[in-house]
């Protein structure tokens, strides 16, 4: 630990300098900041749908609810959920897109208590109550505001049940990152916020 030499004032007028070693505060270096970790989660959240919906299942709901998709979501967006070829093709996928399809075609994800688009009770944490948590922090990131108060809660939880392969991959390399994160690591400016869709309201 490093220390610094301090000597004593009264010492020093008797002409006896005399040091005393104090220690001094030893920087965390294993704490990530806050702007890491949720950039992280926003990652996680292309992953989960890879767990929860297969490109067959995705696209035979797309053609099932063509008209609510074709209302809801831009002839870009469409295109790219028409070219899909695998769960990989996911990681690519507008963040809004993603979780729209979290939230409106993956039948085994719950909403929150409250619904979508409100702050979840503290004790609820099935994984819809953090979708919606990371999709609340990610927006407020987006404004500049780095208080996360689930942050640590539900960056613990996700990493737990889903590993790290979201964030490193199978080879532990850092993924590269979708359209849309490139733009937002790129330039402040850029970051946009999750929007949440219901396409059958």
């Amino acid at each position: 630990m490093d220390t610094v030499l301090r000597n004593s004032r009264a010492d020093a007028e008797n002409g006896e300098a005399q040091y005393t070693q104090v220690p001094l505060l030893e920087e965390d270096t294993n704490v990530e900041p806050p702007e890491k970790k949720i950039k992280e989660l926003k990652k996680y959240l292309a992953h989960i749908l890879k767990q929860k919906l297969g490109v067959n299942d995705l696209k035979e709901k797309v053609v099932i609810h063509s008209k609510s998709v074709n209302e809801h979501f831009s002839e870009q967006l469409i295109k790219d959920l028409q070219s899909l070829k695998d769960i990989n093709d996911y990681s690519q996928l507008d963040t809004s897109l993603v979780f729209a399809l979290l939230r409106n075609f993956c039948e085994g994800i719950k909403p929150p208590s409250r619904g979508w688009d409100y702050e979840p009770p503290d004790d609820e944490t099935h994984v819809g109550a953090d979708i919606e948590r990371i999709r609340s922090m990610w927006n407020k990131y987006c404004d500049n505001d780095f208080q996360f108060k689930h942050l640590k809660d539900v960056y613990k939880r996700i990493k737990q049940k889903y590993g790290t392969v979201a964030v490193l991959g199978d080879d532990g390399i850092m993924k590269s990152s979708s359209k849309d994160e490139e733009n937002t690591e790129g330039s402040e400016l850029m970051k946009e916020k999750i929007s949440s869709k219901d396409i059958f309201s």
